[in-house]
């Protein structure tokens, strides 16, 4: 994905992505395993089983932004 996401933003510079994979892959990761271990405790503990496929859905949206801002900074 970090590989990818730097393609795109960087006309398709395979170096550049390749740099950006090598600052950009710990943070993304720790931020990943922060917010989901945490979000799918919840989703698992509190939520009804009929309601946790939109329960993901909308954490995986909250995800999708934090990744964002992660991958900026």
């Amino acid at each position: 994905m970090l590989f990818w996401t730097g393609m795109l933003g960087n006309n398709f510079n395979i170096n550049e992505s390749i740099n950006i994979v090598r600052d950009k892959f710990w943070p993304t990761a720790i931020a990943n395993w922060k917010f989901w271990i945490g979000a799918l405790f919840v989703i698992y503990a509190f939520i009804p089983y009929f309601y946790r496929g939109v329960a993901d859905v909308a954490v995986g949206t909250v995800w999708a932004g934090i990744y964002t801002y992660v991958f900026n900074v």
